[in-house]
């Protein structure tokens, strides 16, 4: 699962997804678009479920702070946004 907003020049996309090992990770990139200077964070997680339950918190924060959603997938994705962003 993959969210990618925009807000102004500024991006910040959230995927959630599995690691090597099966465990679960909730990782979020940050920065401005076009800059090298990103930021990723990679937090493991309990459970799907727990990383869904923060990428709802992380929707509504970002909402009320003016960021746009620009693409949506529920699909197992590639990690191909992140590294084109960060």
């Amino acid at each position: 699962m993959l969210i990618r907003w925009h807000k102004d020049n500024s991006y910040f996309i959230a995927h959630i997804h599995q690691d090597l090992f099966g465990g679960w990770v909730f990782t979020q990139s940050t920065g401005i678009i076009g800059s090298s200077n990103g930021k990723v964070k990679n937090i493991p997680v309990a459970s799907h479920s727990d990383a869904v339950k923060k990428l709802d918190q992380l929707v509504k924060r970002n909402q009320k702070n003016g960021f746009i959603i620009k693409e949506r997938s529920d699909e197992p994705t590639q990690l191909d946004w992140i590294l084109e962003y960060s």
